[in-house]
Order: structure tokens, then C-alpha cells, then sequence
């Protein structure tokens, strides 16, 4: 009776929001459910038949979360996710309570995956309520950290929930971010990491006040082969054996089109070549980390091609 009563507010809540034009009904209608049936959400996820994936990072996660969304529905599966960056707890209820039915059940449930993007320091919460099976981690900046401290603040919170995660857990890491490279060394499960290898995009400088220039081993400063933007590049320690690592889903050309970018993307079960139709060395990475995603689930690289050519851009993310 909770649970259903839960629901029913959630979704009250969220139509008279968007009737009455007071807001998109993906926060409040979560924060209401948690209220009244604070086990909603590890309730309703753990009713997904395909599992759920969360997305974090400090730039990119709702453009990875929406070009995956478009790669699970390329592939007949249904996508629960918490749209409009509503990117904390009670956008992850407001998104499975709105899936739901009045009676608490899911439709479609044996294809549905649930896609939800999480703030940076919402990842240890949402993994115990979702337990997902794979985290996506796109890069860490100080860029809009101000309210967490330094970057070393959430690394250390992303390392400690790393290591709390079940060995089920895929771990999905950017290769070419030095910080977030070293999160594969406290995963308890597989690790995929994604990277790009086409260098014809890359300058040789880095930004004097990137973050993440010192190694995460010694604290000596890294030397770069090649920089994409800020500190993402190919990387290595002169000190220790510290090295960017081969990427498993690599980007092997990358060049710019009238329309976004065409991208050769390397999968152990398959080539991708696709046009996305965004633009800017970011988004590339965007798309290696939807692809990644794709292929921790089982989804095939022609699924995945044309989940990613089929996007669109997220408002006011392009």
C-alpha cells in the first residue's frame, strides 16, 4: 500500500508540474515517492530485467546518458532514465516511479535497462539503491566542483564506492583522464576503458593549469604525447610504470564533417563507423563512452552504430 501510494503522488505530482508549467515533474514527484516509501527505488530497479548503468562525471554525463539511451532503444530495449539532468536521488525515483505502474509493476519489464545519470558525489547512493551493473565514469575537472572541494575530494569518493562495489559491477573508464584511468586499480569486476587514438585532433601543449597534471602513483608531473582539451590526452608518469592504458573500445579516426563528425570506433566484437551528429572533441568521448556501455550490455556494434547516428543533442548541451 505504500509503495502504490508512493507512486500515485509521484505521478500527481508530475502531471500537475508540467500542466501548471512549474517545473519538467523529474525531481519533486522522486523527492515525494522517497518520502513516503524510502525503499522505492531499490524496489522498482531491482524489477529491470536488463539491469541499469549510471553515468558520472563532471562534464558529459547527460549527453553520454542521452546517446546511450538512444543506442539501448536501437537495439528493442526499453530505457528508463532520469532526463533533464535531474541527476540525484530523487531523479532516479521520479524516473522509475513514473515507469511504473499504479500497482508498482514495470511494462516491458524482461527489456527494460535503466540509464541513469548521477552527480559525482550521489554515485555511492545510487549504486547501493540501483546496484547497477556497470558505472560509466566520462572525466573529473574542477570545473563545477566548487560545492565538493577539490578534485582529489571526489576521487577519494569515487575510489571508496569503487571498492564497495559487487565484483559483478563493470567498471567503464575514460583512458585518456589520468584520474579517472586510475580507478581501474580499486575495481573489484571487469573493467572496459575507452579512449581515443586518432591523434589528428591533438596539440601537443597542456593547459598550465589543467587539472590532474600529477601522477596518481609517484606525484610526479606527466608528460603528454598528445592533449585533446584541458588534461585528457595520451599520458604517461617519466617516474613510475604509471601509463595511459590501451583503450579496449578505441576511436581510431576521428575527423569533422558540415554535420558533426565521423568516427571509426574499434569494439572486441566489431567495427563502428558512424556519423554522429555532434561536434567537438567532448562528444567524441561521449560516444565512446555510450559505446562502451553498449557493449557491457551485450549490444550488438550495428545496434550501437545506429543508436549513436540517431541522437540528437540534449538542450543546451550543443
Amino acid at each position: 500500500m505504500r509503495r502504490t501510494a508512493a507512486i500515485v503522488a509521484a505521478k500527481t505530482a508530475a502531471g500537475l508540474s508540467r500542466r501548471l508549467r512549474v517545473g519538467g515533474g523529474t525531481a519533486l514527484p522522486g523527492l515525494i515517492a522517497e518520502r513516503i516509501d524510502p525503499g522505492i527505488v531499490p524496489e522498482l530497479a531491482g524489477k529491470l530485467g536488463r539491469g541499469s548503468v549510471l553515468v558520472t562525471g563532471t562534464n558529459g554525463k547527460t549527453t553520454t546518458a542521452r546517446l546511450l539511451r538512444s543506442v539501448v532503444q536501437s537495439a528493442g530495449l526499453r530505457a528508463i532514465a532520469n532526463r533533464e539532468g535531474s541527476n540525484m536521488m530523487r531523479g532516479v525515483a521520479a524516473a522509475l516511479a513514473e515507469a511504473s505502474t499504479w500497482s508498482g509493476n514495470l511494462r516491458r519489464r524482461k527489456k527494460s535497462i535503466g540509464v541513469f545519470e548521477v552527480d559525482e558525489a550521489t554515485v555511492p547512493l545510487a549504486a547501493r539503491a540501483v546496484s547497477p551493473k556497470a558505472v560509466v565514469f566520462t572525466n573529473l575537472f574542477r570545473d563545477q566542483l566548487d560545492r565538493y572541494g577539490e578534485v582529489e575530494t571526489v576521487a577519494a569518493i569515487w575510489r571508496k564506492a569503487i571498492s564497495d562495489f559487487s565484483p559483478d559491477v563493470t567498471l567503464i573508464i575514460n583512458a585518456d583522464d589520468p584520474a579517472v584511468a586510475s580507478l581501474r586499480e580499486h575495481a573489484r569486476g571487469p573493467v572496459i576503458t575507452y579512449g581515443l587514438d586518432d591523434t589528428s585532433l591533438a596539440t601537443e601543449e597542456i593547459e598550465h593549469a589543467a587539472d590532474a597534471r600529477w601522477c596518481s602513483k609517484c606525484g610526479a608531473e606527466l608528460e603528454y604525447a598528445a592533449v585533446f582539451y584541458g588534461h585528457i590526452g595520451h599520458w604517461r608518469c617519466p617516474s613510475c610504470d604509471n601509463i595511459r592504458p590501451q583503450p579496449d573500445i578505441a576511436c581510431t579516426r576521428a575527423e569533422t564533417t558540415g554535420s558533426g563528425l565521423a568516427l571509426t570506433i574499434h569494439t572486441s566484437g566489431g567495427v563502428i563507423d558512424v556519423q554522429l551528429p555532434l561536434a567537438g572533441a567532448y562528444n567524441i568521448y561521449n560516444a565512446l563512452a555510450a559505446a562502451a556501455a553498449g557493449v557491457a550490455f551485450g549490444i550488438e556494434p550495428a545496434q550501437i552504430e545506429r543508436g549513436l547516428a540517431t541522437s540528437t543533442a540534449a538542450f543546451g548541451r550543443q
